[in-house]
C-alpha cells in the first residue's frame, strides 16, 4: 500500500465507499471524513499508515469491494475524475460536504437494523433530511459514561447524501466518556 500516491488511495476509497449514483457531495463528504479522523488520530499522517493501525475504518478497503479494487489496479484516471476530485479537495481541507463528520453510514444501516452496531452505541437524525433510510432513530439509551455524566446518543447525524449517512460524536458523549470528536 505504501506505494499509492494519498491521492489514489483516498481516490479509491471514496469511490468504493460511496453509491454508484456518483453523487459529487457524497464522495466529497467521505474523503472530507476520511482525512478528518486521519488527522483526529496522527496530526496529518499518512492514510496508509493510518489503514495500517485502523482497517476497520474504510471497509472498503479489507472486503474485497470491487469499485475500491477497480480504481486501484486502473492506469487511467479519466473515469474517475470526481473520486479524485473530492480526494483533493479533501487533502487540500477544501469545502467539507459531511459537516464536521468523522463517521458514515450506507445502506447497511437499514438492512442490519438493530444489529447495526450503531443502534447498540445509540444515534439519532439532528435533521430529519439526514434520515435517508426511513428508518427510527432509537430509544435514547440514558447510559452512565466513564466520566460520571449520562448521554442518550453516541452519534448525531451531520449530512445525507446518495447513500450515506455522516455522523459526528454527540457533546453529551463527549462529555460523558471524556473521548474527543473523532477519536
Amino acid at each position: 500500500m505504501n506505494a499509492v500516491t494519498q491521492e489514489k488511495l483516498l481516490a479509491a476509497i471514496v469511490y468504493g465507499e460511496s453509491s454508484v449514483q456518483q453523487v459529487r457531495e457524497e464522495m466529497y463528504g467521505i474523503a472530507s471524513a476520511m482525512v478528518r479522523r486521519r488527522d483526529a488520530w496522527q496530526q496529518g499522517g499518512s492514510l496508509q499508515k493510518f489503514l495500517k493501525k485502523y482497517p476497520r475504518y474504510a471497509y472498503a478497503v479489507t472486503d474485497g469491494n470491487v469499485r475500491y479494487k477497480e480504481l486501484m489496479c486502473a492506469s487511467d484516471a479519466k473515469k474517475y475524475t470526481q473520486a479524485y476530485e473530492a480526494a483533493r479537495n479533501a487533502l487540500a481541507y477544501g469545502v467539507d460536504y459531511s459537516n464536521g463528520g468523522c463517521f458514515w453510514d450506507g445502506a447497511d444501516l437499514k438492512t442490519k437494523g438493530k444489529k447495526h452496531y450503531r443502534y447498540s452505541d445509540g444515534f439519532r437524525f439532528v435533521m430529519q433530511e439526514h434520515n435517508i433510510y426511513g428508518i427510527a432513530s432509537p430509544v435514547g439509551l440514558n447510559r452512565k459514561g466513564g466520566l460520571g455524566s449520562y448521554y442518550n446518543y453516541a452519534y448525531d447525524s451531520t449530512a445525507a447524501y446518495g447513500g450515506t449517512v455522516f455522523w459526528k460524536y454527540n457533546a453529551d458523549f463527549i462529555a460523558a466518556e471524556g473521548v474527543k470528536q473523532c477519536r
